[in-house]
């Protein structure tokens, strides 16, 4: 990933295979489709600054941060945490965070959109003093369509952030959050996760992102598993948009890689018409064989590149990494249990707060060390986390893949469902 700095226009190789360990190394083929690290180069004060989504607003002598950041990451260890009431010391209430950034010239005729993975707890969101979007429930990701708002060829842009984490917060219906920071977890507040900026063509795979965007995303779902065999079926549903202006006949196709990088399956979808400003689902399947599955012992992860076409040229590339498995649960203690891929698994493990601070960093830190987390768990044997009250980052459930951990998370509700 590029550091959004300096933004050049990254073009993905053309396809090309050859022959490697028994199989055929992928290279993805070209797109528009780009991805920049985002993090890095905000500005951030911890007060309801004046007039802090303009321009002319002097932001000098703000702290320097990067996201993943939170203005409650040494406060929060002021006192011990009352279990039922949250952080009683920490600081809840506003704060602003500013970035200036740049766009190619390229990226002109192309959609711009910003993912932030998370924030603590609400939002409003600014970009070139023009109100962009607003964030209002702290646990799901949050996606803004800046295409219409931004400037390009190396002009300047700038995006401003209102965050508040206040426990007496209501939503502008007038309701309080399910979920309330003083509930069980340290109210962290802040840019807490990761943030990217996503760059496309006009016929795109949309993102996973339905706050403010409304849209679905991409799905990979296993199934008609046969263990011995080591084979599955993969279905491939990808919610695809034209904004291209003109009707347009897209193809949806969708390559596995293995880890070393071999092709393993090809499948092809049926061309579907799709209107200018119409959205899609498109559909591509077929079985995957000599198949590795996902286990606790063996947390095997393929990667699986969706391809659009329109014309036979390559419109958009997005890359999916996951893994297959087969679970099932046969009843309670006694009963059955949990089994994976046609084996009985005694999990064993915790049941770790969603936050997974760090003291003095909060839940504010880098996914090498949501990695490192997960080893230590997985270090210790274990092979199970139950996420308390509330889903946990995007980052944890990447690293629990990665270390060969089962999860097991309740969405926003408190449990509740």
């Amino acid at each position: 990933m590029k550091t959004a700095s300096t933004l050049p226009v990254l073009l993905l190789a053309a396809v090309a295979l050859s022959a490697a360990a028994g199989g055929l190394t992928f290279t993805p083929p070209a797109s528009p489709r780009a991805i920049y690290n985002f993090n890095p180069g905000w500005k951030f004060i911890r007060e309801d600054a004046a007039n802090a989504q303009q321009m002319v607003c002097d932001d000098s002598a703000w702290a320097s941060v990067s996201a993943p950041h939170t203005y409650n990451d040494t406060d929060s260890y002021q006192g011990i945490i009352d279990h039922g009431g949250g952080d009683r010391h920490a600081y809840a209430g506003i704060a602003w965070y500013r970035k200036h950034f740049k766009l190619p010239a390229k990226a002109a005729g192309g959609k711009v959109f910003l993912e932030f993975e998370g924030l603590k707890q609400a939002g409003r969101f600014w970009v070139n003093e023009k109100f962009a979007g607003k964030y209002e429930n702290g646990i799901t990701p949050c996606g803004l369509d800046l295409t219409g708002l931004v400037n390009f060829g190396g002009a300047d842009n700038l995006i401003a952030v209102k965050v508040d984490n206040s426990n007496n917060y209501k939503e502008e219906g007038g309701s309080e959050f399910e979920w309330m920071g003083r509930a069980f977890n340290p109210n962290y507040g802040g840019l807490n996760h990761d943030i990217r900026l996503i760059l496309t063509g006009k016929v795109y795979q949309t993102l996973p992102l339905y706050e403010n965007l409304r849209t679905t995303g991409l799905y990979i779902v296993p199934s008609h598993f046969s263990i011995a065999n080591k084979t599955c079926d993969l279905s491939i549903e990808s919610q695809v948009r034209n904004e291209s202006g003109d009707p347009q006949s897209i193809t949806l196709s969708a390559v596995v890689v293995d880890a070393a990088g071999v092709v393993r399956a090809r499948f092809q979808g049926e061309a579907s018409d799709l209107d200018g400003g119409q959205t899609g689902t498109l559909t591509a399947a077929g079985p995957l064989t000599a198949a590795r599955f996902w286990d606790v012992s063996d947390p095997y992860l393929y990667e699986v590149y969706t391809i659009l076409t329109v014309n036979k040229k390559v419109v958009d590339v997005c890359r999916t990494r996951t893994g297959f498995r087969k679970a099932e649960f046969k009843g309670g203690a006694g009963q059955g249990g949990v089994w994976l891929n046609d084996h009985f698994v005694w999990l064993t493990g915790y049941a770790q707060r969603a936050a997974d601070d760090w003291a003095g960093l909060g839940q504010a830190y880098p996914d090498w060390m949501h990695d490192f987390n997960a080893a230590l768990v997985r270090s210790t044997h274990a092979n199970y986390i139950r996420w308390m009250h509330i889903s946990p980052q995007r980052a944890d459930v990447s690293a629990c893949d990665k270390a060969g951990l089962i999860e097991v998370c309740p969405a926003g509700d408190k449990e509740k469902d």
